[in-house]
């Protein structure tokens, strides 16, 4: 189980081409959006069950999580992009 993550990686850099360590930072990019979002929206279910979060207090609502999302996204759309 614990090598499963290292293995889906190394068959899907095979598959799309990603055998470069830019295609590889490309990748991580993207990860690390996906892991962002599901972490953020944990937070909200939590923080909407307990109500105010003495951590983050007023950053963490809902208009700064979704500053976060998107600044997000923005960043891995701009790993994904080509330099020409």
């Amino acid at each position: 189980m614990a090598s499963s993550p290292c293995l889906i990686l190394a068959l899907c850099s095979a598959i799309f081409g990603f055998q470069s360590f830019v295609g590889f930072t490309r990748l991580a990019g993207i990860i690390q959006v996906l892991t962002g979002i599901g972490i953020i929206i944990a937070y909200a279910r939590s923080r909407k069950r307990v109500g105010l979060s003495s951590i983050c207090g007023k950053f963490g609502t809902l208009p700064f999580q979704i500053i976060v999302i998107l600044g997000s996204i923005i960043a891995t759309v701009g790993s994904v992009m080509t330099i020409k």
